[in-house]
């Protein structure tokens, strides 16, 4: 084998042994600091409301979308209308 050919295969394998170092410092580092990091809660990214169900056909709604006449929860305005009635 000539010697610029061993040079540059001894190169090649140098090389390929820093980016594998490279890759495993990398790896070890997330690792690490995956391991350390504090365990937050989950955030939510809406916030929960409370449900009600409609007293004329008993669908169930966020209250804050729901009709609220005499005390009772209602869908739609025409069920609002009919338990009037």
């Amino acid at each position: 084998m000539p010697i610029p050919t061993l040079i540059k295969v001894i190169m090649a394998k140098i090389f390929l042994l820093a980016i594998a170092f490279w890759l495993l410092i990398t790896i070890l580092k997330r690792y690490r600091n995956s391991w350390n990091a504090p365990d937050e809660p989950l955030k939510k990214s809406e916030q929960t409301e409370l449900m009600v169900q409609c007293a004329h056909c008993g669908v169930h709604l966020p209250k804050s979308d729901s009709l609220l006449v005499n005390d009772q929860y209602y869908c739609c305005q025409a069920h609002a209308d009919e338990a009037g009635q």
